[in-house]
């Protein structure tokens, strides 16, 4: 993403806007820039490959488990997430941190280091469909 298109995206969120952004390697592109202070994430490293998904006691997404499928695009060298203002939604079954969320009092944003096409559906509410929803409402709620 170009600079030019990164302030676009800036200027949105501070316009009261919400955001969602996902890419295996979104927060190593990001690195360094003022767009990656928004989402509340920094990158830490490509890690091994992951099989799960588990959401954070304390957060929305808290209970929610998911299988992580895929080829080897989306299940290799994926970047691992820290909180840098954000807060930590899911880690793998590694511990390592993929989904921040971040609430300013202005905008809200999601940034995913895993592709939400390769969460396998499993019971209950463990579906895309529910945690789609999750994160529109917590994105439009102010």
């Amino acid at each position: 993403m170009s600079p030019v298109e990164q302030q676009w995206l800036i200027d949105y969120l501070d316009n009261g806007g919400s955001l969602y952004i996902e890419g295996v390697n979104v927060a190593l592109s990001l690195r360094g820039s003022d767009l990656i202070d928004y989402l509340g994430a920094d990158y830490v490293s490509k890690t091994n490959q992951l099989n799960s998904l588990i959401g954070q006691e304390g957060t929305f997404v808290q209970d929610l488990q998911f299988a992580y499928q895929g080829g080897s695009t989306t299940k290799n060298n994926v970047n691992e997430l820290t909180a840098n203002g954000g807060e930590l939604l899911f880690i793998c079954e590694q511990g390592k941190g993929r989904i921040i969320a971040n609430a300013d009092g202005n905008y809200r944003s999601i940034c995913s280091s895993v592709i939400l096409g390769a969460f396998a559906d499993g019971e209950g509410n463990n579906t895309k469909a529910y945690l789609m929803k999750q994160y529109l409402e917590f994105l439009e709620s102010r």
